[in-house]
């Protein structure tokens, strides 16, 4: 990927107002090969075990292949400007408007007579975002600032939404092969892979993506209220409330799916193995359709350095929700699913996969200054200890049935009864520390030994789990859901490491 930007910004002072506009040009080239994929699937492990020593190389269920073109290549653009002013209406208040407009200018798509979906790809101008903040000092001393602020921001889509649908739109210039039974003519042996599709092949009904002609830019609505109040001449603490309005969130949704009339007994609809449009299996379709919001209020304790030492205490209580889940394809580090009904989209309503309820994180600096030239001074001066200690709940994960209940052909269902991202891991901790001793050499040369460690404690913190649960046909858990799931990953364990610098 090859990006050139250029970007540009010009400030204007004209009394009490600071004007400011700017520009935020990238181009962006893209050359992408997806990775091979060939896979066989076994019924037994005797049968994997068996193809693995050579005793039975075609032991395999079933083989499948892609096969065809598999490099794309295409260019996009993202342009941005703004143009804002700073006023200061008054000596104790200051207000800050302006407004910024995107247009991200997505790939050609790569277009197919059978697929009516991807012939081009929509274009949303309808980017202006105004925003508005301001600061008033409500004491002539101002100790205490009032802080506000709310604005319309844009979000950049994610190119690989394009690149799926450009490289996977039904051209059987790129395909799948299979499932290829171990039987058939030309079928491979374990772990083999096939140069050319074997005689007799006929090509499989293939399963698309596509991104909806009305696809919008996903924004957001921001907005949030501090007030900060000086205790003393070092020492604030700030309060404050962080709100954001998520809307045209990007969802994957399988269009091509036919509810058979049958349902789960939540009114989750069973599909058919019938089709929309019968030239393709899945239709998997990016769509703006989700909706999310987060609020949030904070609490900050801050003690500027003096005597010495500083330290810093923020602790969140917050709520993320949103009905629009991505896998972690799409959103790194996310352990969501896609979407449990297609026809209903608040089915999926639930706790965002990085909520976290509770957070505190404290800060802590100590630099002694001694003053003298005597044996405590030179011991105590030219050191330094920080301290981070980090704290917060786990992050949500959502409870998933080990059976394909609404027959869509994708396990990613809920049991009945759980909602989405139900499941918590554990608290998650950490104390990390750095140590250093500097030692003078000139008036601007220095060296430094220094000691870092990061979680301090060792404390174990889990990162992932088994979260699958047996259940019948029906999506009624086999036996009780387990109150803390088996732990499958965990953070970082304790780190520490020694250095030297050396700083002229």
């Amino acid at each position: 990927q090859g990006i050139s930007q250029v970007i540009d910004n010009v400030s204007w002072i004209v009394g009490k107002h600071a004007f400011k506009t700017g520009i935020d040009a990238q181009w962006i080239a893209d050359q992408r090969v997806r990775g091979e994929l060939f896979l066989y699937n076994f019924a037994t492990i005797a049968d994997y075990l068996a193809a693995k020593n050579g005793t039975n190389p075609r032991a395999y269920s079933n083989f499948q292949q892609q096969l065809g073109d598999v490099n794309a290549s295409y260019d996009s653009a993202f342009y941005g400007g703004f143009v804002q002013d700073d006023w200061q209406i008054a000596p104790r208040v200051k207000l800050l408007y302006g407004v910024r407009y995107d247009i991200f200018d997505v790939p050609a798509a790569r277009s197919l007579a059978a697929n009516p979906y991807s012939q081009s790809f929509a274009i949303d101008k309808n980017n202006f975002g105004p925003r508005a903040g301001v600061a008033w000092a409500l004491d002539r001393a101002a100790r205490t600032v009032l802080r506000a602020s709310v604005g319309l921001m844009y979000e950049p889509p994610l190119l690989d939404f394009y690149d799926n649908a450009i490289l996977n739109n039904g051209d059987p210039k790129s395909y799948n092969v299979g499932p290829v039974l171990p039987a058939a003519t030309g079928a491979p042996a374990f772990p083999a892979s096939l140069a050319t599709p074997p005689p007799g092949f006929v090509l499989p009904k293939q399963s698309i993506n596509a991104v909806d002609q009305g696809f919008r830019t996903q924004s957001a609505w921001l907005s949030n209220v501090q007030l900060e109040r000086a205790l003393t001449s070092d020492l604030a603490v700030t309060v404050g409330y962080v709100n954001s309005t998520g809307r045209d969130l990007p969802v994957l949704i399988d269009i091509n799916l036919v509810p058979s009339g049958a349902t789960l007994s939540d009114g989750r609809p069973i599909f058919s193995p019938a089709r929309v449009n019968s030239t393709f299996d899945r239709i998997n379709m990016f769509q703006s359709i989700g909706e999310a919001s987060y609020n949030a209020l904070t609490a900050t304790l801050t003690k500027r350095m003096t005597h010495g030492w500083m330290t810093q205490a923020t602790y969140t209580l917050a709520r993320g929700v949103d009905n629009a889940p991505l896998t972690g394809a799409y959103v790194v580090g996310s352990g969501d699913d896609r979407v449990s009904d297609p026809t209903n989209l608040n089915r999926d309503k639930g706790l965002t996969p990085f909520n976290q309820t509770h957070t505190l994180a404290v800060s802590a600096v100590v630099a002694p200054q001694v003053g003298g030239s005597g044996f405590g001074a030179m011991l105590l001066n030219n050191n330094q200890l920080g301290i981070i200690l980090q704290a917060n709940s786990g992050l949500p994960f959502n409870i998933r049935s080990n059976v394909d209940l609404n027959k869509d052909g994708v396990l990613n269902d809920r049991p009945i009864g759980i909602e989405r991202n139900a499941g918590r891991l554990g608290r998650v901790a950490y104390l990390d520390l750095r140590y250093s001793r500097f030692i003078p050499v000139l008036a601007s040369w220095r060296g430094e030994l220094f000691f870092e460690t990061k979680n301090l404690l060792n404390t174990k913190n889990v990162s992932g789990v088994n979260r699958v649960v047996a259940t019948d046909a029906f999506g009624a858990p086999s036996a009780s859901i387990p109150a803390v799931f088996p732990g499958t990953a965990g953070y970082d364990q304790r780190q520490m490491q020694l250095g030297v610098k050396f700083s002229f």
